[in-house]
């Protein structure tokens, strides 16, 4: 992806050329020596097209990229009134056909990596976890309301605070990159983890996005101590095996650690630390397993779902 700006300044700039060479004074015996066909002209502006568009819709190997550029060549010389061969005419042909392959190539190269930006902004924006991942601001109501309802019903409810593990992400760049990759890099799998949790998670749970920070923080209704830990560990063995890279997770609760989300997540985010797998046969209620490691207290609130007309009362 940090190689588009590159690729995209070697298009302009051989474009550039190509469309100009023939304004170039080289004081040529020859004057038709850079006289290329003007339908030459239209098969590399079609085939720059065609690389541009393609890997938005079909992803396809450089090789089938070249093919469509030798058809593209085929087709203009053949409308073409001006002899392919003989002479000076062999050279033109050749330098041509160059043009078109390389116009097609690095065109392809260019729309494949474009793509692949905007795969990266679309993962980093959370544009697929509409109503499952939100804002600080716009979770604040049922961060409130859930609050709220935690202190009447005494109901238990978690919030939870995940962070990458630092050691997961392996660096071997320049130091002027290091701290730009490092924060793109953690960013990336924040976004990952979340889709993979929020995906992972009841109904009535839902994500407030703080990647920005470099967190994320679940809110979970009618989550205990129990069910807390073996979350722990099978969000965490899940992000394993498919992310291949390991969690930090603090949990705290209400009243004993704090009586606003604000308290509740400063403690959280105080006790993260990695979390361990629960031992074969051991109840995960029970210390020596993941409460030895995380900070876990449980928030009295109520359902978000089920009990909407309780609230607004």
């Amino acid at each position: 992806m940090l190689r588009l700006n590159r690729y995209l300044l070697g298009l302009v700039v051989w474009l550039s050329f190509f469309f100009n060479i023939e304004r170039l004074d080289l004081d040529v015996t020859d004057p038709d020596l850079f006289n290329i066909a003007s339908p030459i002209y239209v098969a590399v502006v079609a085939v720059v097209a065609l690389g541009l568009l393609i890997p938005q819709r079909k992803k396809i190997p450089s090789w089938q990229m070249q093919v469509l550029g030798g058809l593209a060549f085929v087709v203009a010389r053949l409308v073409s009134d001006r002899p392919a061969w003989g002479g000076a005419y062999t050279y033109i042909s050749l330098f041509e056909l160059s043009s078109v392959l390389f116009s097609a190539a690095l065109a392809h190269t260019v729309g494949t990596l474009c793509v692949e930006f905007v795969e990266m902004v679309r993962a980093l924006l959370f544009v697929d976890m509409d109503g499952r991942v939100y804002q600080r601001e716009q979770a604040e109501s049922s961060i409130k309301r859930e609050m709220q309802f935690a202190r009447r019903a005494n109901r238990p409810l978690s919030i939870m605070v995940i962070d990458v593990d630092a050691n997961a992400i392996p660096l071997a760049m320049q130091a002027a990159e290091k701290e730009v990759q490092q924060v793109l890099a953690k960013r990336h799998r924040l976004v990952a983890v979340t889709r993979l949790v929020a995906r992972s998670l009841r109904r009535t749970d839902f994500v407030v996005d703080q990647t920005d920070d470099g967190r994320i923080v679940l809110v979970m209704p009618e989550m205990g101590k129990a069910q807390t830990i073996s979350t722990l560990a099978r969000l965490n063995q899940r992000v394993q095996e498919r992310l291949g890279f390991s969690l930090r997770f603090g949990v705290a609760s209400f009243p004993d650690q704090g009586v606003t989300f604000e308290e509740l997540a400063y403690q959280a985010e105080s006790a993260l630390k990695p979390v361990l797998h629960e031992r074969r046969g051991e109840d995960p209620g029970e210390a020596g397993s993941v409460t030895e490691n995380l900070a876990v207290v449980e928030v009295p609130a109520v359902k978000q779902v089920v009990r909407t007309s309780e609230r607004s009362g």
